[in-house]
């Protein structure tokens, strides 16, 4: 049990009865930080303002923008899988999220913050009002906020500061007077510098994925999904070489998805069970966690532009961990709760991490196909309508590895190597990204404590 003595000055200060903002290691934190040369965030910035809650009227992509929640803002692609909210009736200028901006969760996941990068004002992308925005006086102060804010000193602080019982929560009051250590100019520039190439090697590493993406699409069409259609029950008891159970929800045999089959049947083509080696899901239960070990990972970190704060799996107490660490080349596939969320294993931060139950673990025999063009497939319309079509469960969705092996995949000429090396690219400038993030992180921590010291 953890036992503190707080004056009646501190507690006049803050206004804050609850022990968690007394006990936390933000105290420490934040003596550390007022004893340096700093600034209030408010006095750094021209404004902290969140959106307002305003009408949501969602629709197609080619109708609306892009609308994001904090949770999505900090994947490495999220406008890529979200929302859109009408131009017509759906409009805020006020949402709208700007280059330079730092975001950071409002309510439910404190912490999560992200660097706004020209990609969100090129696709003109709504922020929801569970975002605060902060945006400094110097566009050249951006990449440094934007790193203390992630440190673990200013990840703490937001998370001292936040308040409520069942979800808690921030405002933008309550984070104006955070101090922000004020370094050197040099220091600072060097540090923004990294933040702004990174966001850049993001920007190049997306716009590649989608030429690849596209691409593939081009050469089909898609047509909406019909809400009424008539089965044969010869067709219902039929099934394929790896699902040949029965099925009777009606998403499996929607029309849109299967006249897509039939499209890709109609080329080179193959069972994606037949060019893998292997498709296993762990079966992890009981988890014994250690300080060092193998991180684990679930279907939430798939897709995020940094990983972060993982448990750590003992080595000497779970079963099978060789196996079910990730390897080069290998494509994780989210098959529980959220269904077909996929992540490229390509020399990255993806590569020697524990997946959990929650994704299923596709090893590709690379002589076959390259494993970056399936990759690059299951992100397409035409996988993610083929993973989607075999979901099954009522409160927690799911679906089981045979059912991957059954998705058809189109056999190009080259053996995927041109959309293959392109997505072997792309996921090598996100890991630069992230790679330069850490380094930009790790300058601003090392700076704080090098203050201690001195």
């Amino acid at each position: 049990m953890k036992v503190l003595k707080v004056s009646f000055k501190d507690v006049g200060i803050s206004s804050r009865f609850d022990s968690s903002y007394h006990l936390s290691e933000g105290t420490k934190y934040l003596k550390i930080l007022r004893s340096m040369p700093h600034k209030k965030l408010d006095d750094i910035t021209s404004s902290i303002f969140t959106a307002g809650r305003s009408k949501r009227f969602y629709t197609g992509e080619r109708y609306g923008f892009p609308y994001l929640s904090n949770s999505e803002v900090v994947k490495q692609n999220p406008i890529d899988d979200c929302k859109y909210n009408s131009k017509k009736f759906g409009y805020d200028e006020h949402s709208f999220l700007k280059e330079g901006m730092i975001v950071t969760g409002r309510v439910g996941a404190i912490g999560q913050t992200a660097y706004i990068n020209s990609e969100f004002e090129e696709f003109r992308a709504m922020g929801s009002d569970n975002i605060i925005r902060i945006v400094p006086h110097d566009f050249r102060m951006s990449g440094y906020i934007y790193s203390f804010l992630v440190s673990k000193y200013g990840n703490t602080l937001l998370w001292k500061l936040a308040a409520g019982g069942v979800q808690p929560y921030i405002s933008e009051d309550m984070i104006k007077d955070m101090p922000i250590p004020i370094l050197t100019e040099l220091k600072q520039e060097e540090i923004h510098k990294l933040i702004f190439e990174a966001s850049n090697l993001r920007v190049d590493a997306n716009k590649l994925l989608r030429v690849s993406i596209k691409e593939i699409e081009s050469e089909f069409t898609f047509e909406s999904p019909k809400k009424k259609f008539k089965i044969n029950i010869q067709h219902i008891l039929k099934g394929d070489k790896y699902t040949q159970e029965a099925r009777l929800e009606s998403d499996y045999y929607q029309p849109s998805t299967q006249n897509i089959i039939k499209q890709i049947q109609k080329r080179n083509w193959t069972y994606l069970g037949d060019i893998a080696n292997e498709i296993n899901r762990s079966g992890l239960r009981e988890r014994s966690f250690v300080e060092n070990g193998v991180p684990l990972i679930t279907g939430q970190n798939l897709n995020m532009a940094r990983l972060q704060g993982l448990k750590m799996l003992s080595r000497k107490f779970t079963r099978n961990i060789d196996r079910n660490t990730t390897d080069e080349g290998d494509i994780l596939v989210s098959v529980q709760g959220t269904i077909g969320k996929i992540e490229y294993v390509y020399r990255n931060m993806y590569q020697g991490v524990f997946a959990s139950e929650q994704l299923s673990k596709i090893k590709i025999n690379s002589s076959k196909i390259h494993p970056g063009y399936i990759a690059c497939f299951l992100r397409s319309k035409l996988g993610a309508l083929q993973l989607l079509k075999h979901k099954t469960g009522s409160v927690i969705e799911w679906i089981k590895e045979n059912n991957i092996a059954s998705l058809i995949i189109p056999m190009p000429d080259d053996k995927g190597d041109k959309i293959g090396n392109n997505y072997n690219i792309a996921t090598l400038k996100l890991e630069q990204a992230f790679q330069k993030e850490n380094k930009a992180i790790q300058l601003v921590e090392n700076e704080i404590e090098s203050w201690q010291k001195s």
